[in-house]
């Protein structure tokens, strides 16, 4: 952009001050032109404003403020902080300042003293100057437009406009065409400027393809710029001259790249039109192609050497050729050429290196053999190769040698084949007319020699031996050429196998599949090719392998033909037999351990079927009771066979809450202390658990367990009063040795602890007249009372379990009354209740046989009154047990005999007595015909134990029956037998015994009644059987004979058996209940 001259500075100065305006709101304004240089002037703030107003400004300093949205021009202008001077400090370019071009282009700032209440607001405008010249929007101001071959007159192409960024008239702009003759001429739209190119004739491409003209635009300010922008391609190159030879000779030791001579060639087009680019032409010939194998044309026109000249083995010593110059047109249809021809001469300047050439056996020669290959182990001194070796000049001495490779100091052959740096060579060379000779210097152009090996080569320790050979004539010239020959393999090395093979199998269990390892991993042969392809297969005289497995011959990839189980065998041993390729194979044998991967596939098994446990009581929580102990066939390893413990906690008795167990080592602990007086037995269960890894599916088995309370001497006998046992003794006989009555004290412990010494503590306080029994408790007369009047003695007694160490009783006190000889009662004749003399004896007289009969009529009104008791007590028994069979026949028949479960082999009757074992009444039948015919004698074998009982069956059948034999006939009961595992203890009414749902039972009834037999207890006792599950309470009766065998007999294994088989029992409870199952 151009700038004013500084010459009218001054002026502008003038015009500016001119332009102030002072207001009373302390505002200043000021317009400038733009451009105007840095340190011009534009005004003064003291003078114009403080002095105006008369504001002191001694000592004070003026400073700039700019407004926050004028931040961005903030370096356009400065104050002078003593004189007041506005002065501009940056470049002021309207189009920069305000690029959307606003009627006011505007600068805002504050200028003040010390404080800013005191500013003075300053607005510079700035007006435009035409700084800016028209231009087009287009690459290189030129602008291309295409007609087409034919258009007629008035066709018009639209053009873009010029632009000028000034201001008003300034950035008005009018265009000017020189078309220099061409048939256009320039339009432009009234309504929007719009430039266009019109045809003023008929446009013929073969008249001519291109156009060049001039399109002006001109701006109305002040100064005027003139834009030429079309240009056709209407010229082509032209070389400076037509035939190139170089400035100076090119030898054939010249440097790749280097330049041999520069083209020149000019376009008078301007841009791409203009631009000149330089290549070989298009033209076939040998010339041609040999001139692009040596040399390059670059773009620039410089012709250089693209590889290195060789003056002997070039067949033409000179190259002649033609390049072309070309313009830059970007449509290759449009471009246009010119051509020059070269011609370049090579010239030889030094002599030639010799040459090496080896034929190796039997391919031939080949100055450079891809692949040679010998066999390894072949013999030393062998022939493999033949070398040619090769000198252009004619005359010249050439010696060579071999060294260990290319890029190492070359060395002469000393004898034995060493190196003079003492490594040994693979190879040397042997003249061919001196045998194990080193060659000698030779005036022929062409030299033989035998390559030979120097060593016995093993493939299996180097695959390639690398040399080189080198050759050098007497101007030092030298000759490489470097080789690595290939060792071939020999078949001489077996298959190795590294080590025992292990393979993890498939789980067991699991379908047959391969397995996962191969041998072929596992072994190796050291050669290569079909030496070392390995073939697998079973050893044949392995008979269980071949039953177990088979193997993939090429892969040695095994695949079981079994169903593995690992507890049954955890591992498996196999030879395979490994062969290798070879013509004459070679073998080895591996052998294979395959390891059967463990499923969790068993579950744990308790060692004992029940764990009988006892412990002793009040002992502190965490005793040791006993322990458990389950094994896992599975591995441990993986968890499968690790086993640990809990408490089955879904048992509905609550025993296993008094215990704890070891989830590791089984041991069962107490958790509470334990009473045997408040519970002697428990019963739980242990669940044994397996621990997979995976987390899921683990197994578990169940412990059974049963743990007894022993009894310890924690309680002291108590003495008991009962009618039996009374406080008060009534003495009536005298003589010693006589029983007035007995203490009873009970001890709740068990055993010794639990049977009771008497002691009586005050023998002496009573003159040693009574004593006490020690084991039975009675209380005698120890001597003879006759002497003593009627009294009482006072009797202190101890009651101590003969347990270690004994506990005792509290002292008791008894009282024992001497009745008086004259009472009554001592008076009735030494029967019943006096304790005396059996003579007895009284007074004599009227008196005394008064007393005597009435004593007499009392004791015979006792004996009517007894009598008539006695008779209604049995008249009232007899209707009881009446309406009590009435009252059994009216309800449904139930099995009242036993009780039996699913796997029975005894039958368990419960009574609140104590617990009966029994032989079942049951049996398998093939039809319902004959299933009632069976029964079984009724043999109890009491046991001995206390408080409720629980049910147990074992063995199995599919039925069972029983019958007894009645008045009337006899009932049939069948049973589908089921598990039965939930019974109910027994209460104070005799045994519950519950049913699962699930269970079922089948009745048949012949509507008769059914007897049956508990015990012995009574015959006769009848009842109808009632629904599954019901219970009946049935009174038994006292001892009585047996009742006869019934007619039909009993049925034994279904034969009649005689009826001395029936076995008769004493009584027991006076109620028993029994559940049909």
């Amino acid at each position: 952009m151009a700038r004013i001259p500084k010459a009218t500075n001054a002026a502008m100065v003038i015009a500016c001050i001119l332009c102030w305006r002072s207001t009373v709101s302390s505002a200043l304004e000021i317009s400038i032109n733009e451009e105007l240089a840095n340190g011009t002037v534009i005004g003064n703030v003291k003078a114009l404003h403080y002095d105006l107003h008369k504001i002191p400004t001694t000592g004070k300093k003026f400073r700039i403020f700019h407004k926050a949205r004028q931040e961005q021009r903030a370096d356009l202008f400065e104050v002078d902080p003593d004189s007041g001077d506005i002065r501009v400090k940056g470049r002021i370019d309207r189009e920069a300042l305000c690029p959307d071009n606003p009627p006011q282009c505007r600068n805002e700032f504050s200028i003040y003293q010390d404080s800013l209440s005191q500013k003075v607001d300053v607005l510079v405008l700035i007006n435009d100057i035409n700084d800016e010249q028209p231009s087009w929007p287009v690459a290189g101001n030129v602008i291309r437009v295409e007609f087409l071959d034919g258009d007629g007159p008035g066709k018009n192409k639209f053009i873009l406009n010029a632009v000028d960024k000034d201001l008003g008239k300034n950035g008005r702009v009018r265009y000017k065409l020189n078309n220099l003759g061409a048939p256009f001429s320039l339009k432009q739209t009234a309504e929007d400027n719009r430039l266009s190119l019109e045809t003023s004739r008929i446009i013929d491409r073969e008249e001519k393809d291109s156009y060049n003209m001039s399109l002006v635009a001109i701006d109305e300010g002040t100064r005027r710029s003139l834009v030429i922008i079309i240009d056709v391609n209407d010229h082509a190159p032209e070389f400076d001259r037509a035939f190139y030879t170089p400035p100076k000779p090119i030898y054939e030791n010249e440097v790749v790249n280097s330049e041999v001579l520069q083209l020149q060639a000019t376009d008078r087009d301007s841009g791409d039109y203009g631009t000149v680019v330089y290549d070989f032409a298009a033209t076939a010939g040998e010339d041609q192609q040999v001139a692009r194998q040596y040399l390059a044309v670059l773009a620039n026109g410089r012709i250089i050497i693209r590889k290195p000249l060789d003056y002997d083995r070039m067949s033409k010593k000179y190259f002649l050729f033609e390049v072309i110059a070309r313009d830059n047109a970007r449509d290759k249809e449009y471009r246009k050429t010119a051509t020059a021809t070269v011609s370049i001469s090579v010239l030889d300047r030094v002599d030639e290196a010799p040459t090496i050439e080896t034929c190796f056996l039997p391919s031939g020669c080949t100055a450079s053999p891809s692949a040679p290959s010998i066999p390894e182990n072949l013999a030393l001194r062998s022939k493999i190769a033949e070398v040619i070796v090769r000198d252009l000049d004619t005359g010249d001495h050439v010696q060579c040698e071999t060294v260990l490779s290319d890029n190492q100091p070359p060395s002469h052959l000393q004898v034995g084949g060493l190196s003079e740096h003492g490594q040994e060579v693979p190879f040397i060379l042997l003249s061919s007319s001196v045998n194990y000779g080193s060659s000698a210097p030779t005036d022929s152009t062409m030299k033989l020699f035998d390559l030979v090996t120097n060593r016995v080569f093993d493939r299996e320790v180097s695959s390639r031996a690398c040399f080189g050979i080198v050759c050098r004539d007497s101007q030092r010239l030298e000759g490489r050429a470097s080789y690595c020959v290939t060792i071939e393999d020999v078949n001489d090395s077996p298959p190795v196998v590294d080590g025992p093979i292990v393979f993890q199998a498939l789980e067991e269990d699991a379908e047959r599949r391969p397995l996962q390892g191969r041998v072929r991993n596992h072994v190796h042969d050291a050669d290569i090719g079909n030496n070392s392809r390995l073939q697998f297969a079973l050893d044949p005289t392995d008979l269980e392998a071949a039953r177990l497995f088979e193997v993939n011959a090429d892969t040695g990839q095994l695949r079981p033909l079994v169903v593995f189980d690992r507890e049954r065998q955890a591992s498996y041993t196999l030879r395979v037999l490994v062969t290798d390729g070879g013509k004459s194979p070679l073998t080895a044998t591996a052998t294979v351990t395959v390891r059967v991967v463990d499923a969790n596939d068993r579950q744990p098994m308790c060692r004992q079927a029940e764990y009988r446990l006892r412990v002793r009581e009040n002992r502190p929580a965490d005793s040791t009771v006993g322990f458990v102990e389950a094994e896992d066939e599975d591995e441990k390893e993986l968890g499968n066979g690790a086993v640990a413990y809990r408490l089955d906690d879904r048992d509905g008795d609550a025993d296993w809450r008094a215990f704890s167990v070891d989830r590791r080592t089984g041991e069962i602990k107490t958790s509470m202390p334990l009473d045997r007086e408040r519970q002697a037995h428990y019963s739980f269960r242990v669940l044994a658990e397996d621990q997979p890894r995976s987390g899921h599916g683990a197994l578990t088995g169940t412990c059974l367990v049963s743990v007894t309370v022993e009894d310890e001497n924690d309680n002291r006998p108590v003495f008991r009063v009962t009618p039996n046992h009374p406080e008060v003794f009534q003495v009536t006989k005298r003589e010693p040795g006589i029983s007035i009555g007995q203490v009873l004290a009970e001890d709740p412990d068990e055993g010794d602890n639990r049977l009771v010494d008497y002691e009586l503590l005050n023998r002496a306080e009573v003159h040693d007249l009574f004593s006490v029994d020690r084991r039975s408790g009675l209380v005698l007369i120890n001597k003879a009372l006759h002497s003593q009047p009627a009294r009482d003695f006072i009797l202190v007694l101890r009651a101590c379990d003969r347990g270690r160490p004994r506990n005792c009783s509290a002292e008791a006190r008894y009282r024992a009354h001497i009745v008086d000889r004259r009472d009554a009662a001592y008076r009735g004749g030494g029967s019943g209740t006096e304790s005396g003399s059996p003579g007895g004896g009284g007074d004599s007289g009227e008196h005394s046989g008064r007393k005597g009969l009435g004593n007499e009529i009392v004791i015979v009104c006792l004996a009517v009154m007894f009598l008539v008791l006695g008779i209604a007590t049995v008249t009232v028994v007899c209707l009881i047990v009446r309406k009590r069979s009435v009252y059994v026949k009216k309800s449904r028949q139930p099995a009242v005999a036993m009780t039996t479960g699913p796997d029975a082999e005894h039958a368990d009757v419960k009574m609140i007595s104590g617990s009966y074992d029994m032989p079942p009444a049951y049996k398998d039948f093939s039809g319902e015909e004959d299933f009632c015919t069976y029964n079984a004698n009724l043999q109890l074998k009491p046991t001995t134990s206390a408080g409720a009982y629980g049910y147990r069956t074992t063995g199995r059948d599919a039925r069972y029956c029983t019958t007894s034999p009645g008045p009337a006939g006899s009932i049939g009961l069948e049973a589908d037998r089921k598990q039965v595992q939930d019974y109910q203890p027994l209460d104070t009414t005799g045994v519950r015994l519950g049913r699962r749902t699930g269970d079922s039972a089948k009745l048949y009834n012949t509507g008769l009644h059914m007897y049956y037999e508990i015990k012995g207890a009574a015959a006769g006792q009848t009842g109808q059987a009632g629904d599954c599950g019901e219970e009946v309470a049935l009174p038994v009766q006292p001892p009585q004979p047996p009742p006869p065998p019934p007619p039909s007999g009993l049925c034994v294994d279904g034969n009649k058996a005689s009826p001395g088989k029936q076995q008769h029992y004493p009584s027991f409870s006076p109620y028993t209940e029994a559940s049909f199952v």
